[in-house]
Parts: C-alpha cells; sequence; structure tokens
C-alpha cells in the first residue's frame, strides 16, 4: 500500500539531460558576487548541446558600486561556451540602484542579443532602442562592457537627448559611451541638432556631466544655425564647443583653418582664419543657441559682399571680431583688434578701387546686412583708385577716420579724417587738422590749419575746400600762399604787368577762390599779393587770366618799383592808393579811381581818376594820366612844391608834367605862382612852360627879392 499511495516521480524526456524550476546560478569572485542568473525554468539537452532557460532574469554587479546592470528576457539560449543568447525581445537597464524604486540610468530593447557572463559583456548586430535619463534614441548593432561601462552602437545611430526646446537630436555612424568617464564618442559622420543650431562633423567627442553635455569636440566639422530670412554657418577642422549647466551652448572654437559666413537678406559676409571663437546669447528667455559674437585669429579675413550691388569689402587681421544684434540676431559690428586693412572693389565700367589701413577698423551694418558706417583709428592710410582709368590715385593719411556708406551700394557717401590729415592725388597734395571728402570725387573740404599744394600753387588758410575734378579751390580765414605760373605758360610770357609770370606771386587774403576751369582768381577779406618789390593790396581782388584783367576794390594799396627810368638810373619806387583799380595786361594799363592817392619819390599826386601805363611794353611818351580835383605836392607834406589842375599827364616816368585846369596852377617852394590853362613844367630842372586859352591868360608871380 505505501508503494502504491507514493507519488510518481516525473520522467524526463529522452532528449533532455536535466530540467528544473526556479533554476538560479551565480558567480563570485572571493566575497563578491559578480553575476547573478535566474530562470523560471531550465532544460539541459545532451552533453554539449547547451540548456535553454524561459523567464530569465540576469543581473551584473558593477565593482565597488552599488548600481548594476539587469537583462530580462523571456527566453535564453545557455551555450556551452558559457555564452547566453535571446533571441527574442529583450530589456537591458543600466546603472539599475541597488535599492528598491531607482531608476536605471538607461534602458536598451533589443532582440538577437549575447550576453558573455566571462567579461560582463553583451552584443546584438540587430535594430535596438533605448531610453537614456534625458533622451532616447535607436541604433542598428550594439556592444555593451559591463565591466568596463562601455556601450558601442556600431550604425545608423539616432539619440534624442534633453529635453524638449533645448534637446538634441545626435544621427551618427558609431557611438561608443563610457560610463565611468560620462563620455560619447561619435564616428563615421555625425551630425547634432538642437534648436535652430546644427553640427555635422566626421567624429565627436562629447563629455557629460550628471547626464548633461558639458562639451562637445569635434574633427573636420561644420556648423550653423538657421532663421527666417538669415543663417550663419562655420567650419573648422577641430571645432571645440562648451554648454552650461542648463544645456545652452556657451562657446564654440575652431581650430587649424576655419572659416565663418553669415547670410542677411540681400547680403552675406565670409569669414576665414586660423582659430575661430563663438560666443552665444545667455539668460532668461533665450534658447541659448544665438549667436552673440564672432573672433577670428591668425590671417583673418573677411568679406562683405551684397548680392546685388558693385562693391565688395574684404577687411584682413590677424584679430578681427564680429558683433551680432541681441535683438534680431544680425551681425551688427565686424572690426579688427589689431592693424588692418579694409580693400574695396567693385565689379563694372566704375572700376573703383579702395584700400585702407589703421591700427583699428570697424565696419556697422544695418538689420538687412548693408554696410552703414566705417570707423579707423591710428595710423590711418586710405588709398583710393579712381574710375575713369587715367591712373589718378588718392592717397591719405590720419590719426582717425569716419565714413557714412550709401546702403544701397556699400559706396561711401561722406567721409570725415582727422588728426593729422595729409593728402597726395595726382600732382596735389595737401595738410590740416580734418577734412571731409567723398573719395570717389567732388570737393575735399580741409579745416584747421589746412594747405594745399597743386600745379605750381600753395594755399595756406583756416579752411579750404578743392573740387578734385575741376581744381576749383576755395579758401577761408587767414589765407596765404603763393603762386607760380606752370613753366610752359610762363616760358610763353613775356612778363608784362605788376607781377611777373616767372616769379612766384605771394598772397595774402580773407578769402580765396580760385576757378582754373573759369581761369579766375577771387581775393577777397583784404586781399595783399606781392611780389620782390611790387604789391598790391584791396579788400578784394579779382584775376581772371583768360581776358588778362586785374582787378580790385575798396581800399585799393598798389606799389611797384621800375627797373629804370627813362635815362637808364634807377627808378624811385610808386604806390598808389585808391577806392578800386582795373588793370588790363593786354595794355599794361591800370586805371584807379575814387580817391586816388600816388605817391612817387618825393612826389604826391591826388586825383579822382589814374590812368597809368607804367606796365605797359613801350612805356615811352604818355605813361600815366590823373584826373578830376588834381593835386600835386613835392614833398608829399606840402611844404615845398604845389601844383593844382582838372587833369594831369605824367611823361617820360614822371619826368614831365603837364598840367590843364580852370586854370591850372603851380606854387613854387620860393613863393613863385603861375597859372595857365596848360602847365607843363619838369620838377628835375624847375623848367615851366604856361599856355593861355583865349580869355584865360597865362601869367606868373615871383614874390620880391
Amino acid at each position: 500500500r505505501e508503494r502504491s499511495a507514493a507519488p510518481v516521480l516525473p520522467m524526463l524526456p529522452s532528449e533532455v539531460l536535466a530540467q528544473s524550476h526556479s533554476w538560479k546560478w551565480s558567480q563570485t569572485t572571493g566575497n563578491s558576487t559578480r553575476i547573478e542568473a535566474s530562470a523560471e525554468d531550465f532544460a539541459q539537452g545532451a552533453p554539449g548541446t547547451g540548456a535553454d532557460l524561459r523567464g530569465v532574469v540576469l543581473k551584473i554587479h558593477r565593482d565597488g558600486e552599488a548600481a548594476l546592470d539587469q537583462v530580462q528576457s523571456g527566453a535564453m539560449r545557455l551555450h556551452a561556451s558559457g555564452e547566453l543568447f535571446s533571441e527574442g525581445p529583450t530589456t537591458i537597464s543600466l546603472g539599475v540602484p541597488a535599492g528598491v524604486g531607482g531608476a536605471p540610468s538607461a534602458v536598451v530593447e533589443a532582440t538577437g542579443v549575447t550576453f558573455r557572463p566571462g567579461d560582463s559583456s553583451a552584443s546584438t548586430e540587430r535594430y535596438l532602442q533605448y531610453r537614456l535619463e534625458s533622451g532616447f534614441g535607436s541604433s542598428v548593432g550594439a556592444e555593451y562592457d559591463a565591466s568596463r561601462g562601455i556601450l558601442e552602437l556600431r550604425s545608423e545611430v539616432r539619440i534624442r537627448h534633453g529635453r524638449e526646446g533645448v534637446g538634441a537630436d545626435i544621427a551618427a555612424g558609431f557611438l561608443r559611451y563610457a560610463e565611468h568617464g560620462s563620455r560619447i564618442e561619435l564616428a563615421g559622420g555625425a551630425r547634432i541638432e538642437r534648436g535652430p543650431a546644427w553640427l555635422e562633423c566626421a567624429s565627436a567627442i562629447l563629455q557629460l556631466e550628471d547626464g548633461r553635455v558639458r562639451s562637445i569636440e569635434c574633427k573636420q566639422a561644420r556648423a550653423g544655425e538657421d532663421h527666417p530670412g538669415r543663417s550663419s554657418r562655420f567650419e573648422g577642422a577641430i571645432l571645440h564647443a562648451d554648454f552650461d549647466e542648463g544645456g545652452a551652448l556657451q562657446q564654440v572654437r575652431g581650430l587649424g583653418g576655419a572659416s565663418f559666413l553669415a547670410r542677411e537678406p540681400g547680403q552675406h559676409l565670409r569669414l576665414r582664419c586660423a582659430t575661430l571663437d563663438l560666443r552665444f546669447w545667455q539668460g532668461s528667455g533665450r534658447s541659448g543657441s544665438a549667436l552673440r559674437s564672432v573672433l577670428a585669429s591668425g590671417r583673418a579675413g573677411a568679406t562683405l559682399a551684397p548680392d546685388a550691388g558693385p562693391v565688395r569689402t574684404t577687411l584682413r587681421s590677424e584679430l578681427l571680431r564680429l558683433n551680432l544684434s541681441p535683438r534680431s540676431g544680425h551681425v551688427e559690428r565686424v572690426e579688427t583688434h589689431s592693424r588692418g586693412e579694409l580693400v574695396q572693389s567693385a565689379s563694372g565700367a566704375s572700376g573703383l578701387g579702395r584700400r585702407l589701413r589703421a591700427d583699428r577698423i570697424a565696419l556697422d551694418l544695418g538689420e538687412r546686412g548693408q554696410l552703414r558706417s566705417l570707423g579707423a583709428r591710428g595710423l590711418v592710410e586710405l588709398e583710393q583708385e579712381a574710375g575713369g582709368g587715367d591712373g589718378t590715385q588718392l592717397r591719405t593719411w590720419s590719426n582717425d577716420l569716419q565714413a557714412e556708406m550709401d546702403p544701397g551700394t556699400g559706396e561711401i557717401t561722406s567721409l570725415r579724417q582727422q588728426g593729422k590729415f595729409r593728402f597726395e592725388e595726382g600732382r596735389s597734395r595737401g595738410s590740416a587738422a580734418s577734412a571731409r571728402f567723398r573719395p570717389a570725387g567732388g570737393a575735399l573740404e580741409l579745416e584747421g590749419n589746412a594747405t594745399v599744394r597743386a600745379q605750381g600753387t600753395e594755399v595756406l588758410a583756416r579752411a579750404i575746400a578743392v573740387d578734385r575734378e575741376t581744381g576749383r579751390l576755395e579758401a577761408r580765414g587767414d589765407v596765404r600762399g603763393w603762386m607760380r605760373q606752370e613753366a610752359e605758360e610762363a616760358g610763353g610770357s613775356n612778363g608784362a604787368g605788376l607781377f611777373s609770370a616767372r616769379e612766384p606771386l605771394y598772397i595774402s587774403s580773407g578769402g580765396l577762390l580760385l576757378d582754373p576751369a573759369a581761369n579766375r582768381t577771387r581775393y577777397v577779406g583784404g586781399a595783399r599779393l606781392w611780389q620782390s618789390q611790387n604789391g598790391l593790396a584791396a579788400d578784394t581782388v579779382e584775376v581772371d587770366r583768360l581776358t588778362g584783367l586785374v582787378t580790385a576794390r575798396s581800399r585799393v594799396d598798389v606799389h611797384w618799383a621800375d627797373s629804370e627810368d627813362s635815362d637808364g638810373g634807377a627808378s624811385p619806387p610808386t604806390r598808389v592808393r585808391a577806392d578800386q583799380m582795373d588793370f588790363s595786361e593786354a595794355t599794361g594799363i591800370a586805371a584807379f579811381s575814387g580817391a586816388v592817392d600816388l605817391r612817387r619819390g618825393t612826389m604826391r599826386i591826388l586825383a579822382d581818376e589814374l590812368n597809368t601805363g607804367a606796365f605797359a611794353r613801350d612805356a615811352s611818351g604818355s605813361t600815366a594820366v590823373a584826373s578830376g580835383s588834381v593835386r600835386i605836392a613835392e614833398p608829399p607834406d606840402g611844404s615845398g612844391q604845389r601844383a593844382y589842375g582838372d587833369r594831369a599827364e605824367f611823361r617820360n616816368g614822371h619826368a614831365e608834367i603837364v598840367l590843364t585846369g580852370k586854370p591850372a596852377r603851380l606854387l613854387a617852394a620860393d613863393g613863385t605862382r603861375a597859372e595857365a590853362s596848360v602847365l607843363t613844367y619838369r620838377p628835375s630842372d624847375a623848367s615851366l612852360l604856361l599856355l593861355g586859352r583865349g580869355a584865360d591868360r597865362a601869367y606868373t608871380q615871383r614874390p620880391s627879392p
């Protein structure tokens, strides 16, 4: 009965060598458990065929850490080599806290997984998905080494890392994650996208801290930002990016030859250099990826070119900086932080060329990328090539330069230089404390101790304006200088006139207008012209070289010295004061009017008008005629001989005087009086000829001895 009542032991199938429920297995090193394995069912086949497990849980303990890795699978095959293979869905939880309730750092869902308890590793060649503490992803093929904490994703890697709004999308051909070093390596070509920013590279290393990306280092990389209406690109053999604790991008450095490209509506800016540093805006309300500034060093060069427009601008320096607007994000300023060079060139018929060198150069841009203004300081040198093809070049020097630009063309509309300004253009030279002009042409306005030298003329004044196309020059304030006719003009001149064409003419006035096109010069504000012993002074003097006329108005004062008198001896100097003077170079005759006062040697002549031919080609005969209340005194103070009349004619260099009137009178120093209609006398020998006319008798009266 007892035998018949005992339970019947189950019989193993013939192909099963051993079978067990609630199977457990563990591997220890010393007193530490390395691996724990359990299964709901265990079945072992013939020797060497392995075993089948169902409801498998595999725990891999990490040395010296409270966390462990856990594998769960519905079915596994235990090979004779000790490897485990899971054909179906398998869940791998990495970094599971030893306590209850802790979340793993990563969870992997895969199929076709091989586990190697001997080295605590697992791998698959199939598609797998995983969830991270701050993201999710997938790949094809992976291997995990628990002993070293290294995860490798073999191909088609896709990761979404970070929270919504500031997260990053990563795509790569290969990924390696080193858990202990908090390090992710990307290879086989990678792309990282974060909001409007993106990065592509051949390989990259991501450094993590508390599950967040703190830095990225890439090789053969290019990156950029894309916004509506504008974009930016930057490249480098090596790019290094740093992120803050919140995951916002702080800075990017490009090494080994780098470039930056910013596209704005209608314009693009390209920057090339050895090293590139990018800084990004931080603070509330921003994504953290908005670019703030770009610093380029090592043979840096920035090129600014409009999509439509002739002017192309290039800025070169060892150190360049680009500043971006915090509001719109466009490039608003490009500046050098060391001595730099700016080159502007234009296509088309204008052929414009410009080169600027300075210790510091800055370009200000508008919201559409257009060039608005230009500034330079410290040993500023400007070279401007004319577009006419005549080889004329404008060169300037100063301590400071400020220019306003045409937003449509990028051409300079107005330019101001100050601080020891100098210029050269063709045969013109000049200097001033400051200057305002347009490099392409037009007026050059000099202020403060201004000097201009051009075509045998040197003018100094407080302010000078020169029309560089016509040569028209206008000076004001303490004008002084000298003029000389060109050699070919002076060689054909006969030298007739108050001033010789073969000698420099010195000038001084309150203002000056020199117009080569009209061949006219005008002096105002108290003019003074002199040459050797000859001089002319008046409130206003105008010289018309085309007609050969010289006019002087208000407070005219002229003095000259003839080379010789009629007898070949030295001629006494002559000085005439009047209200106005008109001189004709063609005839050599000067006409004075209005309170004329002539002094020649010991003789003084007062009259309403005076015409003198002292400058005529043939000065023999009648050389001067005075009319209107003529008064003659010798000496000038009236203590000697005096003569009065309506008209006086001075012959042979004043050696003989013919005086007419109603009557003409002469009062000699000895008291002799003479009257006649026509009275002729020679001051040198005291000879006298009196002529009466009709009822007007001639007579003399001599005092008794």
